[in-house]
């Protein structure tokens, strides 16, 4: 019998890299960010071991070298993605947590217990960058009673994927640089850790991800569909008011309203209009996205381990904007504006899309 999904606390040991996975040369890991400011500006950062789906980016050579791949958009809606490969020997591990890659590091802090209570982040490339200090106020958590945390586990065969939010939220100030200009920032952030030695295409072939910032209110979520009996279904929110969480659940409930192509990145199909629902006790949540900003995207059509190509490409679309939140106990109703990230991803077609032809 499959052990059930729950939530629970993080520690050190969801901060640390797991290099006791990388048995295979297959093991992939790295720290998701991401955050919004006052100003308008909204960035995105990966600091990875190696990572998945980024070969034709920094080129096959260098496929498993370690990446920091760093996006700043302005408040003008132009976004500047900085993506580089770096030798091995250039990836240091930084204590209590975080990492140092060439000159581009995170460096983390922790309580007594190993949870973490913030970060500082300096990275820049080509003119692109962020120079800030993250403050935790909303926690991270875990998905299943185990210690190790990951959500797919076979010890003795020694594979596994985990993903957990570090810190949901963390009040965030320093300067950011976007197109060689820098200015002076205020804001909110996320931090998540994602690892694993098995390939997306074999364990989650489809996700839709996100996260809110609402007032008081922070949220996060995935939903990822699975392709046979042997893994499950995995849909986990959760709602915290401050630091405390009020609602929490593996029943979530995301819909795509609609979808578009992306004719300038392989017809990807990309939903901009999402409504999402869950419930637990007398609380219930509901939202709805507003189109965003596409700011990250993916249009695979070969890897070095999967069936991809032209007729049978993976990828998906990252999206920054608005959301409408309602929140209700009850007969009592809250409703709110607030900024959400989401993504959208494939490793198997949804449904038919124009594929390009090839030529006679």
């Amino acid at each position: 019998m499959a052990i059930p999904f729950t939530f629970r606390s993080i520690g050190k040991f969801h901060c640390d890299w797991h290099f006791e996975l990388d048995d295979k040369g297959t093991y992939w890991d790295w720290l998701w960010l991401d955050g919004w400011t006052e100003q308008g500006y909204w960035y995105g950062l990966t600091l990875a071991w190696r990572m998945e789906m980024l070969e034709h980016r920094v080129g096959w050579d260098k496929k498993d070298w370690p990446v920091v791949d760093m996006l700043v958009t302005n408040p003008q809606g132009e976004t500047h993605r900085v993506i580089k490969a770096f030798p091995r020997e250039q990836f240091k591990v930084e204590e209590p947590w975080g990492v140092s890659i060439g000159d581009n590091y995170l460096k983390g802090t922790a309580d007594k217990d190993g949870k973490p209570t913030g970060y500082h982040i300096k990275v820049l490339m080509d003119g692109a960058g962020m120079d800030v200090t993250c403050k935790g106020t909303v926690p991270g958590m875990r998905f299943v009673e185990a210690e190790h945390g990951y959500t797919f586990y076979r010890k003795k065969e020694n594979l596994a994927v985990g993903w957990w939010p570090l810190l949901s939220r963390a009040d965030m100030e320093g300067t950011f640089t976007c197109f060689g200009k820098t200015a002076n920032v205020k804001g909110l952030s996320y931090v998540e850790r994602q690892l694993g030695n098995i390939t997306f295409q074999g364990i989650m072939p489809h996700w839709s991800y996100g996260h809110f910032f609402a007032g008081d209110y922070t949220a996060l979520w995935i939903d990822n569909t699975s392709p046979g009996p042997a893994y499950r279904h995995f849909s986990p929110l959760v709602l915290f008011k401050g630091p405390h969480p009020i609602l929490s659940t593996h029943n979530l409930n995301l819909h795509q309203e609609t979808f578009v192509l992306d004719k300038e990145h392989g017809n990807m199909p990309y939903p901009p209009v999402e409504t999402l629902h869950a419930t637990e006790g007398n609380i219930e949540l509901t939202t709805q996205t507003d189109p965003g900003i596409i700011v990250g995207w993916e249009h695979v059509t070969k890897t070095s381990d999967t069936d991809v190509s032209e007729e049978n490409p993976v990828g998906y679309h990252r999206q920054y904007g608005p959301i409408n939140v309602q929140i209700r106990r009850w007969d009592q109703v809250e409703r709110l504006k607030g900024v959400v990230l989401r993504e959208f991803g494939w490793m198997t077609e949804w449904f038919p899309v124009p594929k390009p032809t090839k030529k006679a």
